[in-house]
């Protein structure tokens, strides 16, 4: 009885040092991995929305718009990899949707000079994004304090222009018309641009200024606003 007890007991005591070593192992490379990762490590990736609108540096004649409604949508991916402590570069992947509301002035001509009810053009991008960070102040592992300068690529794959009307006839009777224009020919495929950011954390001011054209140049026809400023919320990942 002694003996097996004594067996049984060397048998337990051998198991759990045995385990405890790999636990033990197997925790320091956990940490030493995690610590790669985080908003002030080596490494960081996170998911982030944006809403901007577009203002006037001012408008060209023929183009004007209506501030407010008219605004740009994005959600994208975002990585930064740390250089020193100061000074982080990085890029991200998003997707983005501008809209336009067109004004109805007389001396429109964008696309053509016909008024409307309403009118609006839309842009699809699929864009990349390359940005320096420069970091301020002290801080733990949380994003801090930024500033980021970047330069934007974007191809628009699809661009659409909208109408809507409404008629009345002989009764007063009201009829409703909404027309959408799609594979417009005289917009360009790809547009670029200058970005930035001022951020502490996950919120920041965000604003982009376009510095291509929207539209081909044999067509002749005024641009869109190229400014746009809104905020920017990073939603941490790993």
């Amino acid at each position: 009885m002694k003996k097996s007890f004594l067996i049984l007991s060397t048998v337990l005591i051998t198991y759990s040092c045995y385990t405890q070593t790999v636990l033990l192992e197997k925790n320091v490379k956990d940490n030493a991995y995690s610590l790669k990762k985080g908003p002030n490590m080596k490494y960081f990736s996170h998911l982030y929305l944006g809403y901007k609108f577009f203002a006037s540096l001012p408008d060209e004649k023929g183009a004007e718009i209506v501030y407010g409604p008219s605004t740009s949508m994005n959600i994208g991916y975002r990585h930064k990899f740390k250089i020193f402590e100061f000074y982080s570069i990085g890029f991200n992947t998003e997707y983005s949707l501008k809209k336009y509301i067109i004004k109805q002035a007389e001396n429109k001509i964008l696309p053509n000079s016909v008024l409307h009810d309403k009118e609006k053009m839309r842009f699809n991008n699929a864009g990349f994004e390359f940005y320096n960070r420069f970091n301020v102040g002290k801080r733990g592992n949380i994003i801090g304090k930024y500033l980021d300068i970047g330069l934007y690529g974007n191809w628009i794959f699809a661009t659409n222009h909208y109408t809507r009307d409404k008629t009345y006839d002989e009764n007063n009777m009201s009829e409703l018309t909404v027309i959408r224009y799609s594979r417009l020919k005289y917009t360009n495929n790809f547009s670029y641009g200058l970005s930035g950011r001022i951020g502490i954390n996950n919120i920041s001011l965000s604003a982009n200024y376009r510095l291509s054209d929207l539209f081909r140049k044999d067509y002749q026809l005024p641009e869109l606003p190229r400014f746009s400023i809104g905020l920017e919320l990073a939603l941490y990942g790993k």
